[in-house]
């Protein structure tokens, strides 16, 4: 199983509600599967979606919400901050 954790500020439950699905809640869903549409993980014993991959999210840092400008650039990639916190860039 790969365990990685993507953010779900891009998921729109009203695409995948007309297939019986919702977009996953936690941010912490591990990925079971991939197809054309999203991710997909598990959450309470039901399928739900996952789209827009968080790479900082493993390493204890949220996702930039809102800045675009680059602070830092590492191997992990680039860096923004905001909100008094380390953000990574996606």
């Amino acid at each position: 199983m790969l365990l990685i954790s993507k953010t779900l500020a891009e998921c729109n439950d009203d695409h995948f509600s007309k297939f019986g699905y919702s977009c996953c809640k936690k941010e912490t869903t591990a990925i079971l599967t991939t197809d054309r549409d999203a991710d997909w993980g598990v959450e309470d014993g039901k399928w739900c979606a996952i789209k827009e991959y968080c790479w900082s999210l493993p390493q204890g840092y949220p996702c930039c919400k809102k800045t675009t400008n680059v602070t830092y650039r590492d191997e992990t990639g680039n860096w923004g901050f905001e909100f008094g916190n380390w953000c990574g860039m996606v």
